[in-house]
């Protein structure tokens, strides 16, 4: 896996870059997600840590 660097789009002379990262779908089955679920990532040294999002319920 590499992680990809993409212009989302141009606006007024500047870009504005995303990144992207492409997982095997043994990995999304294995973790037990879908298509369309939410994730919350968290950065440490050296890695990036994707969960399934929990929603809040008022």
């Amino acid at each position: 896996m590499k992680v990809l660097k993409e212009v989302s789009r141009e606006y007024k002379e500047k870009k504005y870059i995303k990144y992207k990262v492409n997982l095997p779908s043994s990995l999304i089955k294995d973790a037990g997600l879908k298509v369309g679920d939410e994730l919350a990532a968290e950065a440490e040294e050296g890695k990036i840590i994707l969960k399934k999002a929990t929603k809040i319920v008022e």
